[in-house]
């Protein structure tokens, strides 16, 4: 999913003309692959099926938020992340109702009567996602460790539209790149993980927005919506 459009960011720089265009849907292409790998997760709603590992706790993460719904889980201490002779047959197929339920606590954005799961949790009822038991060289007694890829979960999750304020992030990101070209303004440092920004301003500068309000604007927005661990 692109995060924005060309004709979005040339709204925000008031770019009337389409003498820009080829630019500016090759910085947009290279921002949105940088920041999707920043944020570690996908934005757009979309069927997911993640392997996970029991641990003996009662909770387990998924990868893609916010989860709108659970579609299938199962649980096959033999599976090995799917890699075993049968993985994850029918017999180890858990009960919607009985087994797990998914953590939800944030309303969707436009719609509050509709719960969603925002961090992507789901929680083991009547007891935890099993580890494994495992004796070590040397000694005589078993030991509990997180298991080999033992949950497969199928879900629904992402959002139907960028939010707004992450296209607006992006769009910002796309004009900091064109500004950076030898014709505007010369990058002198740029980290997403830190979230700053320094330039150095070059002869024929263009104008554009200020560094510090516009860097937090980007930073913080980043970081609301980046995949912790």
């Amino acid at each position: 999913m692109a995060l924005t459009t060309v004709q979005a960011v040339k709204a925000l720089a008031s770019i009337t003309t389409e003498d820009e265009d080829d630019v500016l849907t090759a910085l947009l292409g290279g921002v949105n692959e940088t920041v999707l790998g920043w944020l570690r997760r996908r934005i757009e709603m979309a069927t997911y099926t993640e392997i996970l590992s029991g641990d003996d706790g009662r909770f387990l993460r998924l990868s893609e938020y916010p989860v709108l719904s659970l579609t299938s889980v199962y649980l096959d201490h033999g599976a090995h992340y799917g890699q075993s002779d049968d993985p994850f047959p029918a017999t180890t197929l858990l009960d919607g109702e009985l087994d797990y339920a998914l953590v939800k606590t944030t309303p969707m954005a436009g719609a509050p009567s509709v719960p969603v799961a925002q961090v992507g949790l789901i929680e083991r009822i009547g007891g935890p996602w099993p580890g494994i038991s495992r004796r070590t060289l040397g000694s005589l007694s078993m030991t509990r460790e997180k298991a080999a890829g033992n949950v497969k979960v199928t879900y629904v999750a992402g959002y139907a539209t960028v939010p707004q304020d992450l296209a607006l992030a992006a769009g910002l990101l796309v004009l900091r790149a064109r500004q950076a070209l030898p014709t505007g303004l010369m990058a002198t440092s740029e980290s997403l993980i830190d979230y700053s920004v320094a330039y150095a301003q070059a002869q024929g500068n263009k104008g554009g927005p200020g560094a510090d309000t516009v860097s937090w604007l980007i930073g913080s927005t980043l970081a609301r919506y980046r995949r912790a661990g």
